[in-house]
């Protein structure tokens, strides 16, 4: 299934996730922050699509910004039109955000507000946030805070999978992912 970028419609997107559970998963877990920027309407983060001409290059033809730009005239968001349809159709929903994503390399920190503004919070050597710094883990507490209050979901996935780096000194502060995870809960 596949979307129409800037002609998107709350209904096309509704039916691209009809489509997604028609092939019955026992749960639906949807990706929306990285932890910041975010897809979906946020006071605390950026929204995903902000810089993404800017500071994308070659993939700014990637139909993800258009479609939220889209969505986001209708005064939706992809989060929301996805607990919408998956609370019709009785299948659980869990907001998951990559954490720590690195997909745009030196480029990461460029696509939001808050790594704009604490480029000095970095894991040393990386282009991602360390949250062994009391800011940088308060603003992703707050993150996932606002999802929780503000969406019908039920549940978070941190997605810790696909990147390396996700704490400085990982052996001693492996301890502040685990609070992460607790406090959140």
């Amino acid at each position: 299934y596949a979307g129409t970028g800037e002609d998107m419609t709350p209904d096309e997107y509704r039916n691209g996730v009809h489509h997604l559970l028609d092939a019955k998963p026992g749960i639906l877990a949807q990706s929306i922050g990285q932890p910041d920027p975010v897809f979906y309407r946020s006071k605390v983060a950026t929204r995903w699509d902000k810089y993404w001409k800017a500071e994308m290059g070659v993939h700014a033809t990637n139909i993800t910004a258009p479609t939220m730009r889209a969505l986001a005239a209708h005064n939706t968001d992809p989060l929301a039109l996805t607990v919408e349809v998956c609370r019709q159709r009785g299948v659980p929903i869990v907001a998951s955000f990559r954490m720590n994503a690195m997909d745009l390399a030196t480029r990461t920190l460029h696509i939001y507000d808050f790594g704009r503004e604490n480029m000095d919070l970095a894991i040393e050597g990386q282009n991602c946030l360390d949250p062994a710094h009391p800011k940088v883990y308060e603003h992703r507490m707050k993150i996932f805070a606002e999802v929780v209050e503000n969406y019908d979901i039920d549940g978070l996935e941190f997605d810790y999978k696909r990147w390396y780096y996700m704490i400085s000194n990982p052996e001693k502060n492996h301890v502040i992912l685990t609070r992460m995870v607790r406090e959140t809960r």
